[in-house]
């Protein structure tokens, strides 16, 4: 007997090779669906931070307009005039992002320079988000106005912190460079009466709220497969928070990771929805930038957007 158990003992002693290696195999399989799923997750969690926070910009738009004498939506950016055919010029207007005002108590003092997402002076970049135009209206909270992903990007390029990620549509009231109003150059009204998406007044505008863009994603993710290069040194243009359609060749960013290596964006309309939407196969998103800006109304065929009223 004892010599039966000591023989059983030994065989229970250890594992054999084989029995080790697939103990390890199954190890290593459990390991990777364990990251899959983390990182699935991480991205997904981005993703929908970035949908709240467009979600938040644009109540603070619609507080802003409600809040407004004449019903008028914010600034893209600011501007020192708005000229108007008569030859009327307006003094200094914010935008949703601030710049820098040598004079913020005088508003009869036109002036000031813009100031980029990742303006160095973090007193400069925290004043240019604080004194824009929907600050008070929408929490004050300067996460609202940051994407993880494109925060994630500046990061890892050793740049600072965003003080913001969204683009305002240019067609809101801002005047680039002081030559004209995008936004009457196709409505024919004045920045006095700047209220086409206005919900709260009627209008002769045929542009449906739901159909024009508001806010949309600056690019902040790096994507070799669909050549998109993050954006982590803002100046000038590139930005100011202004998504200048017509005069640069600015476009929606795609910043979101999602099954099948597909690349999704997300942007905020005038009436306060936000959508998802997929990278486009085709690449033509500087004219979907166009459409969705202009208001036109467009359809997605898995591959490349169409603008369904039939314009270029």
């Amino acid at each position: 007997m004892n010599r039966q158990n000591n023989s059983l003992r030994s065989v229970r002693a250890g594992f054999t090779l084989i029995e080790l290696l697939v103990v390890i195999g199954i190890i290593g399989v459990l390991s990777a669906v364990m990251i899959g799923m983390m990182g699935g997750t991480s991205e997904s969690a981005k993703a929908t931070q970035c949908m709240t926070n467009l979600r938040s910009l644009s109540v603070a738009v619609l507080n802003y307009a409600m809040q407004d004498d004449d019903g008028n939506f914010p600034a893209a950016g600011s501007h020192k005039w708005t000229y108007y055919g008569g030859g009327t010029s307006y003094p200094e207007r914010k935008g949703w992002i601030s710049w820098n005002y040598p004079h913020p108590n005088n508003k009869s003092k036109a002036g000031g320079s813009v100031i980029s997402f990742n303006e160095s002076d973090d007193k400069l970049l925290r004043f240019a988000v604080t004194n824009g135009c929907i600050w008070a209206c929408g929490g004050k909270s300067e996460k609202a106005y940051v994407c993880p992903t494109h925060d994630a990007a500046c990061l890892k390029a050793n740049k600072r912190h965003p003080g913001w990620s969204y683009m305002m549509n240019e067609s809101f009231g801002w005047a680039r460079s002081g030559t004209g109003t995008p936004l009457a150059s196709w409505t024919g009204l004045s920045h006095n009466s700047m209220r086409p998406y206005d919900s709260t007044k009627k209008t002769n505008v045929s542009r449906s709220p739901d159909k024009v863009l508001l806010f949309a994603e600056m690019q902040g993710l790096t994507d070799a497969k669909h050549n998109l290069q993050a954006v982590v040194n803002g100046s000038g243009d590139g930005g100011d928070g202004v998504l200048q359609y017509r005069s640069s060749s600015e476009v929606i960013g795609f910043n979101h990771k999602q099954s099948g290596g597909k690349l999704s964006g997300h942007v905020a309309f005038a009436d306060g929805h936000v959508e998802k939407l997929l990278y486009p196969s085709s690449g033509n998103v500087e004219q979907l930038t166009k459409w969705l800006c202009s208001g036109r109304e467009v359809s997605f065929n898995g591959s490349m957007y169409q603008d369904l009223q039939g314009n270029d």
